[in-house]
């Protein structure tokens, strides 16, 4: 059994799905089609630490005058826009009985602001958000930061996200792993009760 469980945000948490979430602020499904590229282009940025409002005079230039107010609706809150994943929620209500709970993601510097109004994160004993310290996963320095923050000793961690080459690091720490798969929730709980988790 794992002392502590940590998790992923974007499609662990919520569902993340760029297109659908652009659509939702543009609209028209042939524009954001269009400007797809244009509007991510410096997103992973965000994830560094660039603010939104960086990010905003940074990529408004790749769009038509246009569309600089859709843009800016979607630039301030597009993260309130997620689909939440209602399984892993219920599930992370069932591990809080017997599991610390912390998030660590890859996400801008403003998503402490919907950290701190989602029901989901009451669960959540700690955070660490990319963009607010400019460390990134894969990078070892921010698990070592997440560990060294809450005083987690790697060898009771268990790391769930979605991108294999973020478990690959966290694994070369000591902290066991597991790459998550929406569409498979059933592997998730099913690993959790092999480990006693569940």
């Amino acid at each position: 059994m794992h002392k502590n469980i940590i998790f992923d945000c974007g499609n662990v948490l919520f569902i993340w799905d760029e297109f659908q979430v652009l659509n939702s602020f543009f609209k028209d499904e042939k524009l954001t089609n269009k400007y797809l590229n244009s509007v991510y282009k410096y997103w992973k940025l965000k994830d560094e630490g660039l603010t939104r409002e960086e990010y905003y005079n940074l990529a408004k230039d790749l769009l038509p005058d246009s569309l600089h107010q859709s843009f800016l609706d979607f630039s301030n809150n597009w993260s309130m826009n997620l689909m939440p994943i209602k399984k892993i929620h219920y599930l992370i209500s069932k591990l809080k009985e017997n599991h610390n709970i912390y998030l660590l993601s890859n996400i801008e510097p403003e998503y402490i602001e919907v950290y701190n109004t989602l029901d989901i994160f009451k669960y959540f004993d700690g955070f660490v958000i990319s963009g607010m310290i400019k460390m990134v996963k894969p990078n070892k320095d921010i698990y070592e930061y997440l560990l060294n923050k809450y005083n987690l000793k790697s060898n009771e961690c268990l790391f769930i996200d979605d991108r294999i080459e973020n478990c690959q690091a966290a694994e070369k720490l000591g902290i066991d792993s597991f790459n998550y798969d929406y569409n498979n929730h059933q592997a998730l709980e099913l690993y959790l009760i092999n480990n006693n988790d569940l």
